[in-house]
């Protein structure tokens, strides 16, 4: 069973009773900052692509770090990619910012290195 649980600004996703991903949002003048940790797995790949779906809605850009990530599955990809059209649709900006070794090969096994806009901190 997934769960949904607001912790100060953070939502955390709960697969049974183990914590398995975070979310840290901020929005600041229609650009919303998204800071992932945990694992996007398969069960919870739904939960991100709803927040960053509604962001979409009301966002001009939207940036996802993805550094605190640790495994990233192939529903996850596709939600990803989901998002990725629809910003593009509707002429918003999608980065992720500066993958975990993890992420990043995932990214480049699968070809998404090339169809996500990827930004890597210094």
């Amino acid at each position: 069973m997934i769960r949904r649980v607001m912790n100060n600004n953070d939502l955390e996703i709960y697969e049974d009773d183990t914590l398995v991903m975070t979310l840290s949002e901020t929005i600041k003048d229609g650009e919303m900052s998204v800071h992932i940790s945990g694992a996007i797995k398969s069960t919870v790949a739904h939960e991100l692509e709803d927040e960053l779906m509604a962001a979409v809605s009301f966002c001009r850009s939207i940036s996802v770090n993805m550094a605190q990530v640790t495994f990233i599955s192939g529903n996850a990809l596709r939600s990803l990619l989901t998002v990725q059209r629809i910003a593009d649709e509707s002429d918003i900006s999608l980065v992720i910012e500066s993958p975990s070794e993890e992420v990043m090969a995932v990214f480049d096994e699968s070809g998404f290195s090339d169809l996500l806009e990827l930004r890597y901190e210094c």
